[in-house]
């Protein structure tokens, strides 16, 4: 279960790259991926490709969120208490793991979504540089930027949560071993 839940996980946040990407790569190279995507045949090499899409901008988002991470990290006992409280709710409940486990494929599907996000807006406001800007462009990427902050206070909201989840949790194994 585990195994399949990070990998659709991870296939989540490659379509969700893709959104940037795909124009970006097209411009670029000679890769058409409109024609990979579209034939049935591919299905697999397009669910690779997705798969590995995801790794790495959930690996650059990782990176890219570092020090927003640490902030709360540290506001709930930081990085060695919350690893400590992990293993501990690991041994002794199987229904708060899963729920841990749930929480944080959200705080990283939301801290993706919102890198990606960050760089589909960019790239809207970039493409605005045209000799001749246009004025769709440019209510495009206003509209990117507020959805990009409805997904960061989603990120940041449900990081919080998570962190509050594993110092109570650990709390109350902590009180019922008592």
């Amino acid at each position: 279960m585990q195994t399949t839940s990070i990998l659709a996980e991870l296939i989540v946040i490659g379509c969700t790259a893709l959104i940037w990407c795909y124009p970006v790569i097209e411009k670029v190279t000679e890769i058409n991926f409109s024609t990979i995507m579209n034939n049935s045949g591919n299905i697999v090499i397009s669910l690779a490709l997705l798969y590995l899409l995801g790794v790495i901008v959930n690996f650059i988002a990782d990176i890219f969120f570092a020090k927003f991470d640490d902030k709360y990290s540290n506001d709930y006992g930081g990085k060695e208490s919350q690893q400590i409280a992990r293993t501990k709710i690991l041994l002794k409940s199987t229904e708060a793991t899963n729920y841990m486990t749930i929480r944080r494929s959200i705080v990283r599907i939301l801290r993706a979504s919102t890198f990606n996000s960050i760089i589909y807006s960019i790239l809207i406001f970039f493409s605005m540089a045209d000799p001749i800007p246009k004025l769709a462009n440019l209510w495009d990427g206003i509209i990117f930027l507020i959805i990009t902050f409805f997904f960061l206070m989603g990120y940041r909201h449900t990081l919080i949560g998570y962190f509050k989840f594993l110092k109570l949790t650990e709390e109350l194994i902590n009180a019922d071993t008592k």
